[in-house]
């Protein structure tokens, strides 16, 4: 039988670092938690045309959060000369100060539940947010190169589009050497593998 190995996961702590990079006591563990993956979740599917590549996040005291964006496409995200830092900024904060973000996470998510007592523990045990004005949020995206994930989209959005398959391939040559013309390689190669009838 094949061995299925997580890419990153097995080289956590090894050649890759943490996504998440914080320690929280018992009462702000949950909380930091569930901000981590409602951002991680969110932020792709409001910006699904960004490319996004990671969200690393870091916490070193309450109230201040450290945000790290690695996007194929910042434009869409912060401006072309960055000019919407400050408003993308602000959007994320109301996002981690809002009471709804609840809403926005599978039902799975919202009760703990203990092994020890096997009691659950709904959300609203959890200590409170902090208010949008003590929150602090240091913001930086950085533009990657050419990553999976962005290559993905760019297949998936032509072949919902109907392009024959054998073209989105000469699109995507043509796509990739046209963002990497100042730079001597394209890359080794790439192995592509999809399911479904095309």
């Amino acid at each position: 039988m094949g061995q299925k190995v997580h890419p990153l996961g097995f080289r956590l702590g090894i050649t890759q670092p943490h996504l998440s990079q914080w320690y929280a006591s018992k009462k702000y563990y949950s909380k930091y938690l569930l901000e981590d993956n409602f951002l991680r979740t969110i932020l792709p599917k409001k910006y699904n045309k960004a490319g996004f590549e990671k969200i690393k996040i870091s916490r070193k005291i309450e109230g201040h959060i450290e945000i790290v964006i690695n996007a194929q496409k910042p434009d869409i995200l912060i401006g072309k000369k960055g000019e919407n830092l400050e408003a993308f900024q602000k959007e994320i904060k109301n996002l981690l100060s809002s009471t709804d973000r609840s809403k926005a996470l599978p039902h799975k998510h919202l009760h703990l539940q203990s092994s020890n007592l096997g009691k659950s523990r709904a959300l609203k045990q959890q200590p409170p947010l902090p208010e949008p004005n003590k929150l602090k949020v240091i913001l930086y995206v950085i533009r990657c190169k050419n990553n999976a994930s962005s290559i993905a989209d760019f297949l998936i959005e032509n072949l919902e589009k109907r392009v024959p398959y054998k073209l989105v391939f000469v699109l995507l040559k043509k796509h990739l050497q046209k963002q990497h013309q100042k730079q001597s390689a394209i890359g080794q190669g790439m192995k592509i593998q999809i399911s479904g009838r095309l």
